[in-house]
């Protein structure tokens, strides 16, 4: 399973016609998901009830998803289906998790089981990717136009949601009038993880114009500084990035600034503190933050969000590693923040989980879901870094670069649910299975198709 072999009564191709409606669908899906992915990242929550209640962008990329399977071959639905069979466990224990708490939470039961319904992007995109090779190709292009239009949105959003649209303004400025949502909403923790994937994406595959990258990476970096989670997760990914490619201009020139700026802070005192944030802009609060990291607890602010989470996540551990729910878990529908007695006193949005994904699964799935959660990431980062190392060794550079830019990403998203309510919204859970499913596609056609990227890469460099 470690290399995921291809089943002998996969190997020969198939026949079968394609339907022309199910290119149809694949090509709306296709289409749709990117609009979606790139909205998802730079205008989060806001973008994320375009729609009518209850189907919104996401359901609608959901159903087309399940339309253009109408496209694909029966032999690559079943390679997928074998290459994806740790993404079906987890979600065939999940959905056991699910279904018998329908009657008794209604609709909660299925949004909480959004964190792995959305497995089915995963088999969605690895499926379309597979059955047409060329489609790989069009991925690595379309991730490049998402780039140049995160940097230019992202700091936008951000800038917007903290001036703007912060509660501390009365009502919080202008609201989505189907839904208690800000016009413009961001986070930091995710905008965090699209830097780092960026970060990687114009270092090693297709490199954007400097004087764009430093007018605006910055801004980016600089608007997310108050985030403990988006620093972390954009240096996680950009730490491979870095070592992979240590004499590279932007890197180093991004660390140069990085420096210059916080002397710059430190030497003027400069200070600011955004309408509805707690923590202020500015080096001492860096220097906090990254000491909270390291485990520092003489801040009050920061240890106490920090010991809250904590206390969570150990009660998690003891009703379900060494307690009763040790094979069942609560169940998906339960609102884990009032059954296990850590609800946000006046809270306008009351939680539903605590700020882990991973602990979420355990708590409503209990030892099982974790464990099949553990192995469908592990088997899934430690055979891309196998064929990372083969594709490095053979000197497919095309492959290689794109292969460590996708296990860059489904690390720094997996360290960012680490942290936050995540993977259990569409704008954290879809763009991971998504990355999950293009990974997948990369590990087989890595092997079939070695030569797949090494025109495109190189006139992506000889673009900019």
């Amino acid at each position: 399973m470690s290399r995921l072999a291809t089943p002998n009564f996969l190997a020969t191709a198939s026949t079968e016609p394609r339907l022309d409606l199910g290119q149809l669908f694949i090509r709306a899906f296709l289409g749709l998901l990117a609009v979606t992915l790139i909205g998802y990242a730079t205008f989060n929550k806001s973008f994320a009830y375009l729609g009518a209640k209850p189907i919104f962008i996401g359901e609608m990329c959901f159903g087309l998803g399940l339309l253009a399977l109408l496209g694909v071959r029966r032999s690559s639905l079943q390679l997928t289906a074998w290459l994806a069979l740790p993404v079906l466990a987890f979600m065939a224990w999940s959905a056991c998790r699910t279904f018998p708490f329908l009657g008794v939470h209604g609709v909660h039961a299925l949004r909480d089981g959004a964190l792995w319904g959305y497995g089915a992007f995963a088999f969605f995109i690895c499926a379309v990717l597979i059955d047409k090779p060329e489609r790989f190709r069009g991925v690595v292009r379309w991730y490049r136009v998402f780039a140049i239009a995160f940097l230019i949105f992202a700091p936008f959003a951000m800038i917007a949601s903290r001036l703007v649209f912060s509660d501390t303004l009365g009502s919080g400025g202008p609201r989505l009038p189907w839904a208690d949502v800000p016009l413009i909403y961001a986070k930091g923790g995710d905008m965090g993880v699209h830097l780092a994937g960026v970060f990687a994406y114009v270092v090693l595959v297709a490199p954007l114009p400097m004087w764009f990258l430093l007018a605006t990476i910055p801004v980016v970096g600089g608007l997310m500084t108050s985030s403990r989670a988006a620093m972390l997760a954009f240096f996680t990914g950009a730490f491979p990035t870095f070592l992979h490619r240590p004499r590279h201009k932007l890197g180093l020139t991004l660390i140069g600034a990085f420096l210059v700026g916080f002397i710059a802070l430190w030497v003027t005192d400069f200070r600011w503190a955004p309408p509805g944030e707690k923590r202020e802009f500015s080096a001492e609060n860096i220097v906090i933050s990254v000491k909270s990291m390291l485990g520092d607890k003489s801040h009050e602010e920061m240890h106490g969000t920090k010991s809250w989470r904590t206390q969570w996540w150990g009660s998690i551990v003891d009703y379900t590693v060494h307690g009763h729910y040790f094979w069942t878990g609560k169940g998906y529908g339960v609102n884990l923040a009032d059954a296990d007695g850590f609800q946000v006193e006046d809270d306008a949005n009351p939680l539903r989980s605590p700020h882990n994904g991973h602990l979420t699964i355990l708590a409503r799935s209990g030892v099982p879901g974790i464990a099949l959660w553990a192995t469908l990431n592990g088997v899934w980062i430690v055979t891309l870094g196998i064929r990372f190392l083969q594709c490095r060794a053979a000197r497919l550079i095309g492959w290689e670069r794109v292969i460590l830019v996708i296990g860059i990403l489904g690390v720094v998203f997996l360290l960012n649910a680490s942290f936050d309510v995540f993977l259990e919204g569409p704008m954290g859970g879809i763009w991971y299975w998504c990355v999950i499913g293009v990974g997948l596609a990369a590990i087989h056609l890595s092997r079939t198709h070695p030569h797949l990227l090494d025109d495109q890469i190189t006139a992506l460099w000889q673009e900019t």
